[in-house]
């Protein structure tokens, strides 16, 4: 079973085995967990699966597709029909899709590609050689990207994979369902794959940190002018500011002088007849409320 979280803090979790909740035993369901609020439920779900992969779609949606039943046999039409769940309105859709679909497997991974419109599935434990297919959720059609490079010799399953910068990173994994071949064959554990270009992925051998770059078009000119727009707003409004201060603190400071020259402290070899003379309080005093009053 493989569980994905959402952008509101909620995971979720497709069973694929019978269980007992309360004294009711269920053949499948869809576990909710909110990480926020601390809370789980168990959804209904049109569909049982182990070795399943699943994927967030940018409206919130998940895609179910592929996958066992409880004895871990590949569903047959696996990836012919697939299913959508709208977290949002608690409601299952299924798709059936076209194309070059892959054979039924288990043990595989999902994950979406950068342009947000594509689910690239990788790995497995059956026979088929084949590593990589692609699903565009535009007209859910199946196809082999293509790709170059050195990429891993045996197909592998039961293996985790995300997408981290321009990388897809699959790690660890076996051959089958136990054997670890690739190992034998002196492939690393972790298998880097640029997808940056959906025209053509490329296997690397390193990872390159670089962040993403976004080719300017001509709808990003516009935002770009608003930005001169705002630091240039911006540093008027400091620099008014700061003047404002400026004035301010001079005139505070001239008429603290005029009054402080308009009337002297009174001290002990100058005192009029009834007359009060107050210390001034030390800034230690002040902190301390200690004022102190001499006649």
């Amino acid at each position: 079973m493989r569980a994905i979280t959402d952008n509101k803090g909620k995971v979720y979790l497709l069973t694929g085995f019978d269980f007992t909740v309360q004294g009711v035993k269920r053949t499948d369901g869809l576990f909710v967990c909110d990480t926020i609020n601390l809370n789980c439920v168990i959804k209904d779900a049109p569909l049982s699966r182990l070795g399943y992969g699943v994927t967030l779609l940018p409206n919130g949606n998940l895609v179910y597709m592929g996958g066992g039943d409880r004895n871990y046999v590949p569903i047959s039409d696996g990836f012919k029909v697939i299913y959508l769940y709208d977290p949002i309105n608690d409601k299952w859709d299924s798709k059936v899709t076209t194309g070059n679909i892959p054979p039924a497997d288990v043990g595989i991974t999902t994950v979406l590609g950068l342009s947000g419109d594509k689910i690239i599935l990788f790995g497995g434990n059956n026979g088929d050689n084949n590593n990589l297919y692609v699903l565009d959720t535009t007209n859910y059609e199946w196809y082999v990207p293509q790709a170059r490079g050195k990429g891993p010799v045996f197909k592998r399953g039961e293996h985790c994979a995300n997408v981290i910068g321009k990388y897809m990173v699959v790690t660890f994994g076996s051959n089958g369902v136990l054997q670890s071949k690739y190992r034998s064959s002196g492939e690393s554990d972790v298998l880097l794959l640029d997808i940056s270009n959906d025209s053509e992925y490329i296997w690397k051998t390193s990872f390159d940190p670089t962040p993403l770059t976004i080719n300017s078009t001509p709808s990003n000119s516009k935002p770009k002018a608003n930005n001169i727009g705002v630091i240039v707003g911006l540093t008027i409004g400091i620099i008014v500011l700061i003047s404002i201060l400026s004035i301010s603190t001079l005139f505070f400071i001239r008429k603290y002088k005029i009054y402080k020259n308009s009337k002297p402290i009174p001290t002990p070899g100058n005192v009029l007849n009834n007359e009060e003379i107050m210390s001034i309080p030390s800034d230690y005093e002040l902190s301390h409320k200690k004022f102190e009053t001499l006649r």
